[in-house]
This record gives structure tokens, C-alpha cells and sequence, in this order.
């Protein structure tokens, strides 16, 4: 059986369930349309601290996180279990804009305030507050990170030397992508930017046929 998340709206999240049967299906049959889909819908009445959904991730031993205004869950299938301010994650506010999961296990969760942790092997790790609000975090090839700032920008911060590196100011950074060839590129409200080996920037706008 596969699962998959949907964001429908603010107020609630759907997981759309899949039961394949043990005939292989061509890559036709493969693309169904989403009346095919098995729906069911979770709200607050449910057990999610908040309606307001930022972010969904999946981390390697199955759990699905979301994360909300009003905290962040870890979901069984069944029931959420609710991380908000004062929890075993060590956030200073219950809201969560970023959750990014990876490949070794580990789940980044970055806060409104500036909060971070990392969750590894069940134990969480806080780690050193950014100055605004993180609407973004990954780690980058090399387990280092980048947040992606409310208002202030693009941070790059080296995790053996804990310090932060300023990429992109004056910003409002949104989301952080890196590509398989180790460019970093950032959404902002002032378009897309590019970033190679910490220091060329290249920006692109309404020039580059972005609206």
C-alpha cells in the first residue's frame, strides 16, 4: 500500500491512499485521476494542533510530520503525537514553517521564531536560533545548512563552526533547493536566485521571463 500527502487548503490536510494489486500495472494505468483516490481528511476535531498546515514531510522510519501555527505532529496513520513549545524539541515557539526530512533519517525543524532542531534516532538536538523567521531549512551535500529568512534573506551557516554567513540580505526568502550539481537556488519575493560555492550569486527576474 502507498501513501502520499496533499495540502488541500489551510484548514485541512489529505492523504490519498493507493491499493495496487499484485498485477503489475503498465505505466499507463499507472497516472489515475484523483476521483481513483481514496480521501480522507484530519482537522483539529482530529487531534492536529492547528488548521493551518506550513509544511509535510515523511522521515525514513514511516512517521508523517506536520507541521502548523500551533506546533508541529507526528502522525501514525492512526493518531498525531503534538510537539509544541516546551516539548522534547526544544523550540521557543510552538509555530513551525519548515520541516525537511533526509535520506540517513534525520527530520530539520525550523520555527517562527528562529528555532531549530534536528530529530535523529528519536533524540532531539535544538540548535542555535536564527535572527528572524525561518520560512525554510535544508542541509546542503555537505551537512551543512541554509535558512531561508522572513525579511532577512539567505543564511548559510557552517555546522563546525556554528557560524552563520549572510548570502542574500534584505529579502524575504521562502524556499531552498539544492540541484545534483551542488547550486543552491532560493525562491524570494524579489525573484529566483542561484548561489555556487557560497559566493556567486546570480539572480533571476523578470528579464529571464519569471512574472
Amino acid at each position: 500500500m502507498k501513501y502520499s500527502l496533499i495540502n488541500i487548503n489551510i484548514f485541512t490536510f489529505v492523504l490519498l491512499v493507493i491499493s495496487f494489486h499484485s498485477a503489475k500495472l503498465s505505466a499507463a494505468e499507472e497516472t489515475l485521476p484523483l476521483s481513483s483516490y481514496f480521501t480522507e481528511t484530519w482537522n483539529t476535531g482530529d487531534g492536529l494542533p492547528h488548521n493551518g498546515i506550513n509544511a509535510i514531510s515523511q522521515t525514513s522510519d514511516g512517521y508523517l510530520w506536520i507541521a502548523t501555527w500551533g506546533g508541529f505532529a507526528r502522525f501514525n496513520g492512526r493518531e498525531f503525537t503534538i510537539f509544541s513549545r516546551g516539548s522534547s524539541a526544544g523550540l521557543p515557539d510552538s509555530a513551525v514553517k519548515s520541516l525537511t526530512a533526509t535520506p540517513s533519517g534525520k527530520l530539520l525543524v525550523a520555527g517562527a521564531r528562529g528555532g531549530l532542531s534536528e530529530r535523529y534516532k528519536n533524540q532531539w538536538s535544538p540548535g542555535q536560533p536564527a535572527e528572524a523567521m525561518i520560512n525554510h531549512a535544508i542541509y546542503d551535500s555537505n551537512q551543512n545548512l541554509w535558512l531561508a529568512l522572513e525579511g532577512q534573506g539567505l543564511v548559510y551557516r557552517d555546522m563546525k563552526t556554528h557560524q552563520d554567513t549572510v548570502i542574500i540580505s534584505d529579502i524575504r526568502a521562502y524556499k531552498i533547493l539544492q540541484d545534483n550539481k551542488g547550486i543552491i537556488w532560493v525562491a524570494t519575493n524579489k525573484g529566483v536566485f542561484s548561489v555556487t560555492d557560497k559566493t556567486i550569486v546570480r539572480h533571476f527576474d523578470q528579464k529571464y521571463g519569471l512574472p
